[in-house]
């Protein structure tokens, strides 16, 4: 066997999830914190317990990340290594009044990117660039110089982070599919840079301004001052559908399951 060129580990941890129960030395962090809850959270599905165990996962998470990044220091591979950290989901976490995953509200879809290659990306940048998960692998593959393969889906955005190049997407694709019998639905979204728009099998459900209301606390989707935007989102949402390859067409009756606040 001859040497090795490349060398790949992905760690996927289950928290922060729920149930919510964090080891306790990680709960003991936050004795007698005050924890306010976002102003999208009705008083009675805040849940004081969840809030805790949840900031206590996450702290515990970015302990063990903290062990890792030191063990490639040590081992001299710090300059050379692609570190990626991210998550598949948000948590709802009563936000709207809502629970767990699977919504099309930013507490569920806007999950963390962070992204460090000393030898390849300038540090400290914050951008606001939309990403997606489908642009994972053909960023990684950009930035270790390996040829993307045309049938990909996602943006490599290696170009991007190494300053050479722009390349953004202005629209993130949405979805969700709906296996057995449980509690969601089957439906589909568009996120850009200022709007969020969703339907279901019974049609139209959500559209939010975010840059006026980023708590999602104004529902516009029925709102006749907005309907040129929704139809906009709608006819882009159709064009990503097809270009994605997703032949499910959601037509029926209203769901009951999710219930807007």
């Amino acid at each position: 066997m001859g040497p090795i060129d490349f060398t790949g580990l992905m760690v996927s941890m289950g928290p922060p999830h729920n149930p919510y129960a964090a080891p306790a030395e990680y709960l003991a962090m936050y004795d007698d914190v005050a924890i306010t809850p976002r102003p999208n959270v009705p008083a009675s599905r805040f849940s004081y317990s969840d809030y805790l165990n949840y900031y206590a996962m996450i702290t515990s998470i970015d302990e063990n990340m903290g062990r890792l990044d030191a063990a490639i220091e040590a081992a001299g591979l710090s300059d050379d290594t692609i570190f990626v950290f991210t998550s598949d989901h948000g948590d709802m976490l009563g936000s709207l009044g809502q629970s767990l995953k699977q919504r099309p509200w930013e507490e569920s879809i806007n999950i963390p990117f962070l992204i460090r290659y000393p030898r390849g990306i300038a540090a400290g940048q914050q951008p606001d660039w939309l990403f997606s998960s489908i642009d994972v692998m053909p960023t990684l593959l950009g930035l270790c110089k390996i040829d993307v393969p045309g049938n990909l889906q996602g943006v490599d955005y290696s170009s991007t982070f190494t300053g050479t190049s722009n390349a953004e997407r202005d629209a993130v694709y949405l979805f969700n599919v709906q296996a057995g019998s449980g509690p969601g639905v089957d439906w589909r979204g568009i996120r850009t840079e200022n709007w969020t728009y969703a339907y279901h099998e019974g049609g139209d459900w959500v559209l939010y301004n975010l840059e006026n209301d980023p708590y999602q606390l104004n529902n516009l989707v029925d709102n006749a001052e907005y309907e040129q935007v929704k139809a906009a989102l709608a006819a882009q949402l159709e064009t990503m559908r097809i270009e994605l390859g997703d032949t499910t067409e959601l037509v029926g009756d209203s769901p009951s399951a999710i219930v807007l606040p």
